[in-house]
């Protein structure tokens, strides 16, 4: 999957790109969490690897399964252990299971925040494009 953007903010081989939203992202599932903010682009983190320059427009290249995995893994996995906290704590009454559900939901938070920090450069997209202005 690629997008096209412009690049905003530029830093040790890192570049965050906005990236316009368009008509189709309305079909998304995911469509929610790009407009919470109420702009009209989202902002991506890329590797820039071909050295481009503060506005440039870029192509990205996206890998749609990494995308996926690591939508489960920011979204799914901090609710996952939230549960089992929850479930954990059942047998200690209303505050067990409130505590467990804190506890799991925090373990969950926790090890994104472990996973971005030493994989999280390796699993960004890629500016792979410089573009001509239209």
């Amino acid at each position: 999957m690629e997008e096209i953007g412009k690049v905003a903010e530029k830093e040790d081989g890192i570049v965050v790109v906005h990236i316009p939203i368009k008509g189709h992202c309305s079909h998304c599932g995911m469509s929610g969490v790009c407009t919470a903010s109420g702009r009209d682009y989202r902002s991506l983190r890329a590797r820039n690897i071909i050295d481009a320059k503060i506005g440039d427009t870029v192509k990205l290249k996206i890998n749609p399964g990494k995308r996926l995995s690591l939508s489960f893994l920011v979204f799914g996995l901090p609710v996952l252990l939230g549960i089992i906290g929850i479930l954990m704590g059942q047998p200690y009454g209303d505050l067990g299971t409130v505590i467990g559900a804190i506890i799991g939901l925090g373990a969950g938070l926790l090890i994104v925040k472990l996973v971005d920090i030493l994989w999280g450069k390796q699993e960004l997209p890629e500016v792979i494009e410089i573009c001509k202005e239209q």
